[in-house]
């Protein structure tokens, strides 16, 4: 949301991948100590299906937010970042 500038942007989504880029990895050994060998293979399709339907999801939501241009004085992509940041902090 507050990233003004292709500097901005690049700094924004180095911290962001440095912060994302031990999830799978760690999110498939973590779902390997909490379920049998049987049930392992349900949990991990899921794991995988979500990522899908957010972003089947995502893209009409990010539609939605693009024709919010000018409200609040944020522009259409600062509001798809608005709106993605409080929900996740909402789902916490």
């Amino acid at each position: 949301m507050f990233v003004t500038n292709a500097g901005d942007w690049y700094a924004a989504r180095l911290f962001l991948g440095i912060a994302e880029s031990g999830f799978i990895p760690g999110a498939l050994y973590t779902l390997s100590r909490w379920y049998t060998q049987d049930e392992l293979t349900k949990r991990t399709a899921w794991f995988f299906f979500g990522p899908s339907m957010s972003s089947a999801f995502g893209s009409l939501i990010s539609a939605g937010c693009l024709r919010l241009e000018g409200h609040g004085g944020l522009k259409g992509w600062q509001w798809i970042f608005v709106i993605c940041g409080v929900s996740t902090i909402g789902m916490l």
